[in-house]
């Protein structure tokens, strides 16, 4: 069964269609986990590796859809960066900060 649903290794490029080189698939990669917080770093080899399967299905889907993965990358990563919590505490921290007032901002996460 783990055959049907991670039938790649860690990097494999075999089952991309029409992939750019491997340096270029492994930096779309890192942005691809960077859109759902996570990283590379201290991450078990099978969990990278159902991720790696689960974006090169992305990329080929994409692909078929005639659709641009590099587009969809760049404008989720804006999205992203608009709606993200970081980015908005820092707006409203600046916002208050310019009216000479405090800001604190504490954001419990789970």
């Amino acid at each position: 069964m783990d055959r049907h649903l991670i039938p790649w290794a860690l990097y494999d490029l075999s089952g991309a269609r029409a992939p750019e080189s491997l340096e270029t698939m492994q930096d779309y990669f890192r942005r691809f986990r960077g859109l759902r917080g996570k990283s590379l770093d201290g991450i078990s080899y099978e969990s990278l590796q159902w991720s790696w399967c689960a974006f090169i299905r992305r990329w080929n889907r994409m692909l078929e859809d005639g659709r641009n993965f590099q587009q969809w990358l760049a404008n989720r990563e804006d999205i992203h960066a608009d709606n993200s919590i970081g980015v908005l505490r820092e707006k409203i921290c600046e916002n208050a900060w310019n009216v000479d007032r405090l800001c604190y901002v504490h954001v419990h996460e789970s």
